[in-house]
């Protein structure tokens, strides 16, 4: 039993390290590949998106499911409360980067949303607004109809959640192959790799509580 459990603790060990450093090494290759770029308004775009989005959200995510090395025996309450301070920072910096943005083309005299990466991204922010004011009426339920239940504001917010994240980084994959981006077509695919598995990763837990919730409310 002992043996069983230690090697349960390694495992997850393992994954959450690796969940870390798969979005963490190619958020720290995008900024400082932008860095290194002659200054202008837009390069704040990418870095806000990708610090506030790739990073701070994955990391709320893993906080909540108990997958963050230094909240895995914290309590649930703890828990919440750095999902929900990590999504506002996030939430912070994805609106500065939608901001920046919309200035940008302002300022050049461009269309908004014209192309895929614009449209994607127009649609993942929605989402993730609406993800974030399902956070707010989970957490204040008692102050709702007392027909709508906490379990399906959970699965509306955990399902909703999955697919706000999984849009947001779709959105950053069709951004590193547009011609602004500057590093090399080896760093796209790296990138795009290291990503698609560390969120793999990240989600597993999610889409497996998420799963169980489904079936306890139509069982």
């Amino acid at each position: 039993m002992f043996a069983e459990k230690s090697t349960k603790i390694w495992m997850d060990l393992c994954l959450s390290i690796t969940a870390h450093f798969l979005i963490l090494a190619p958020s720290i290759y995008i900024v400082v590949l932008y860095a290194q770029t002659d200054y202008s308004l837009f390069v704040w775009h990418p870095t806000c998106l990708t610090v506030g989005c790739a990073l701070l959200m994955t990391e709320a995510i893993l906080a909540i499911s108990g997958e963050n090395l230094l909240l895995s025996k914290s309590s649930r309450v703890n828990r919440i409360r750095v999902h929900s301070l990590l999504h506002i920072l996030g939430m912070v910096l994805m609106t500065v980067g939608f901001g920046v943005i919309i200035a940008n083309k302002i300022n050049n005299n461009s269309n908004h949303f014209t192309s895929d990466h614009g449209k994607l991204g127009l649609t993942a922010v929605i989402v993730a607004y609406v993800v974030a004011l399902g956070g707010v009426s989970t957490s204040y339920s008692g102050l709702l109809s007392p027909r709508v239940s906490l379990a399906s504001l959970k699965l509306v917010h955990g399902c909703c959640g999955i697919v706000a994240i999984i849009l947001l980084f779709a959105t950053l994959f069709t951004g590193l192959y547009k011609r602004s981006f500057p590093g090399s077509d080896l760093g796209v695919s790296l990138t795009i790799s290291s990503y698609v598995v560390g969120l793999f990763i990240v989600l597993v837990k999610p889409l497996y509580t998420t799963l169980v919730r489904i079936r306890g409310i139509f069982t």
